[in-house]
Parts: C-alpha cells; structure tokens; sequence
C-alpha cells in the first residue's frame, strides 16, 4: 500500500462510468476494498478517519443493493478475548465503536452515489428519508468515493481496488 498527503482538495480527473455503462469497466458492480484515505486540508474526517492506510473494509455492489462494512482507524481493536457479560462500557466502545456497517439500495447519477439503507448499525443512518450521498469515479479496477458534506464529512477521498 503507497501512502500519500493529500494537498489540495483535487479529485481524480476523468468522467466517472455509471453502474451498466459499456467499456473497460462493469462500473460499481462487484466488491470493492479500501487503500487508501486522504483529506483536503481543513477538512472534516467521517467518524474519525485518518490519512495514510484504511482500516479493513469492504463495499459490496450488485445492481440495486450494496453493503457497507468498514473499521474507522488502523488501530488493533481490544475485543478478542472480553467475555461481553462482563466487559465496562469502556472496552465495549473500544471493540465496537469503529465498526461501521449499513446496507440498503442504491442510485447512481452524474458521479454521485446515493445510498439509502434498509438496515444499519447506526439506526439513524437508516431513519426515514434518510440518504447518504458521495460523489465517485472508477478508472479501471480503481474506485475513488469522496465526500461532499453532511454526516459523511467533507475533503475526505478514499481509494479502493476491485476485489471482485
């Protein structure tokens, strides 16, 4: 994995290839695992994020539905081992926090990736009207997502690698 600074609030350049488009990629279709995470300066990571290596993750596409499963951080979590019956809050933060996941149907238009979960770890991620939104671009086996405010932060990039 090559880490990279981020030093200006640039976006990969190219027009992004929506879900079904003919060519040299099958567009989001497929799973799909983080590298990589940058930040603009001044921006505002999601959920504590940092630059440099991603946590594990994983995006799971078909063509309506995705599932989302991500760590927040890089760091080794603490719960291998802790009986959950008696563990403090404290470590059953530390075990648990990080984890993200959601999974629902999705829309794609002009490079923007919509989502819209039908179940959620975070129970407000799938509230009514609920919608999450990220603008993305695919070149080859490469999908870069990035941030465009809201819950999600802002000037966060993350790159990942078709897995399958």
């Amino acid at each position: 994995v090559v880490v990279t600074a981020c030093a200006t609030n640039t976006r990969p350049s190219g027009s992004s290839k929506a879900l079904g488009t003919a060519g040299d990629s099958p567009g989001l279709v497929g799973a799909w695992e983080p590298v990589e995470m940058t930040l603009a300066p001044g921006a505002v990571a999601h959920a504590g994020d940092r630059p440099g290596p991603t946590g594990l993750g994983l995006w799971i596409f078909t063509a309506h539905y995705y599932a989302v499963l991500s760590i927040h951080g890089t760091e080794p979590r603490p719960g291998v081992g802790i009986d959950p019956s008696h563990a403090t809050a404290a470590e059953l933060l530390a075990t648990w926090g990080p984890l993200g996941a959601n999974a629902g149907k999705y829309e794609v238009a002009d490079g923007v990736l919509t989502t819209y979960a039908i179940v959620a770890k975070n129970p407000e991620i799938m509230a009514p009207n609920s919608k999450a939104t990220l603008a993305y671009r695919i070149q080859g086996d490469t999908l870069w997502m990035w941030s465009t405010g809201g819950r999600l932060g802002s000037g966060e990039t993350i790159k990942y690698r078709r897995v399958e």
